[in-house]
């Protein structure tokens, strides 16, 4: 059974070493290899335990927990930056430990996100995904509308990604009744 709560200070360690993990071997030949080496252990350490340190960030952040497994997958979501006409808020981060992918947990991660960012107001959501990324297909499965490809500046790499809305954040926490095939 999968359980999906807030990210607590104590779990930095494990969604940093996720969130490298998947960076590091998701992002292979997408993202140019001197760009993801220039992410480092410690970068990844400070984001998360400063991200976590502080609750309102820290209220942007959740997580996927197993029993036997612990923190498997997390999601971290806030704002858009830039503002984007028509939508409110971005899907910054959805990343899963490979032996769990296409379990629902990616499914489980966004509508709990939706949730919680609808509980603060906010009825619309981007997402920037690279061009490439496996998750295309799953982000329109979940709804997600494909508005325009445009690059997007990584740890100093110009790398394109496909922009994906949601203008309206009920019809992707509808996709919580469509069962477990989704992601």
């Amino acid at each position: 059974m999968v359980t999906i709560r807030q990210a607590l200070p104590g779990d930095a360690d494990v969604i940093g070493a996720i969130w490298l993990e998947a960076f590091r071997v998701g992002y292979r030949g997408i993202v140019p290899d001197e760009a993801i080496a220039r992410r480092t252990d410690e970068e990844a350490e400070t984001y998360w335990q400063t991200r976590l340190a502080d609750p309102e960030r820290a209220s942007f952040v959740v997580v996927a927990e197993v029993p036997d497994g612990g923190v498997v997958g997390f999601a971290q979501a806030g704002p858009c930056e830039p503002e984007e006409p028509g939508y409110d808020c971005e899907l910054w981060k959805l990343y899963i430990r490979e032996a769990y992918h296409r379990r629902g947990i990616g499914r489980m991660l966004m509508v709990a996100m939706a949730d919680r960012l609808a509980a603060r107001g906010m009825r619309s959501m981007l997402l920037h995904a690279f061009v490439g990324n496996r998750a295309d297909s799953f982000y329109e499965r979940m709804g997600g509308q494909f508005l325009r490809t445009e690059p997007y500046e990584i740890l100093g790499a110009d790398v394109p990604t496909h922009l994906y809305g949601w203008p309206d954040l009920s019809t992707l926490q509808e996709t919580r009744d469509r069962g477990e095939h989704l992601a």
